[in-house]
């Protein structure tokens, strides 16, 4: 044995992770470090054996096909957070794991053989499954809620979904909405609400409005709407920012029904003052009350003056219509 290859087996078998060569068409097991050994459940007595006899638990799996592959052609193949199952004491049990397959080449350049360089990213691809289960979940939760969701991927602008109640509020169909960058699906609210989500971009911070003022072409129709929205940052296992979700209950008839009472307020206090009458509010529970100034000076009293003083100013005549117009 050469000392390069004594070399390069010493920094193999140091390596903590998973590194094997298997050599010639039958794939023989040349080197496996312990790490490897580890993963697959093995010992050191299948160093020497082919890979397909000393690996039973991978027929059906691609490995041993791709080790193949790379023998025939020389292409390295890479391998991203792909499954591996072996029955490890017993026990059925799932890695994954990103790894290389490199041809191994003589020193007249011809393929010897093929070594695999991989990393156990088992942990990582568990808790990615568990965040695509908690997005699955909470899409679920948006198609199904009663106010206006849509949830848009925070690198691209892309509407990922969006429920019923958003489709209605902003006038547009599914299909014009989902897989769609947000303002190309809704362009007259992008000089609006594009730095709104920009900022909530860039700081990571939520932003909270209420009665916001829009003007939305819902089914080809402008219509100007008064909304309460929230754009709420949607982070990744890994605490990074993937998504916002934005919220946005549509509150134009609420703002309509009090500004048509407050014009009402308005006109009868106009009326009330062009007509001088003196009004005033009674509590019946606490026994308050709240007075005009002209009531004052039809009465002859300063403010916060006992109600029992306007009782006793009645007519006695009146005393029977006030007391039951005044009953609980």
């Amino acid at each position: 044995m050469e000392p390069t290859e004594n070399f390069f087996r010493s920094i193999v078998e140091a390596s903590p992770f998973p590194v094997y060569m298997c050599m010639g068409r039958d794939k023989l097991i040349a080197i496996a470090n312990d790490a490897t050994l580890k993963a697959w459940g093995k010992d050191k007595s299948i160093i020497g054996k082919p890979f397909d006899e000393a690996l039973p638990d991978l027929k059906g799996q691609p490995f041993s096909s791709l080790i193949s592959e790379v023998y025939r052609t020389g292409e390295t193949y890479y391998g991203n957070n792909e499954p591996a199952e072996f029955i490890i004491n017993g026990k059925r049990q799932i890695n994954y794991y990103k790894f290389t397959f490199q041809a191994v080449r003589n020193s007249r350049s011809k393929i010897v053989g093929v070594i695999c360089f991989s990393t156990d990213v088992t942990e990582i691809e568990h808790a990615r499954q568990a965040m695509e289960e908690s997005r699955y979940t909470l899409y679920n939760m948006v198609r199904q809620a009663p106010v206006g969701i849509c949830i848009v991927n925070s690198d691209n602008l892309v509407v990922e979904v969006v429920n019923d109640s958003y489709l209605e509020l902003v006038g547009r169909k599914r299909s014009e909405m989902e897989n769609r960058d947000i303002w190309e699906a809704i362009p007259e609210a992008a000089e609006l609400y594009a730095p709104v989500m920009d900022n909530v971009i860039e700081t990571g911070q939520p932003i909270t409005a209420k009665e916001h003022k829009l003007l939305l072409v819902r089914n080809g129709v402008p219509e100007m709407v008064f909304v309460d929205f929230v754009y709420e940052p949607v982070r990744g296992f890994d605490g990074q920012m993937s998504a916002i979700m934005v919220i946005a209950i549509d509150v134009t008839e609420k703002v309509f029904a009090r500004r048509k009472i407050e014009e009402a307020e308005e006109r009868a206090r106009l009326a009330v003052e062009a007509a001088e009458i003196g009004t005033f509010d009674l509590d019946l529970l606490t026994d308050e009350i709240l007075t005009s100034e002209r009531f004052n000076a039809i009465f002859g009293v300063n403010r916060d003056v006992p109600r029992d003083l306007f009782v006793k100013a009645l007519h006695p005549d009146d005393f029977e219509l006030r007391n039951n117009a005044h009953k609980i």
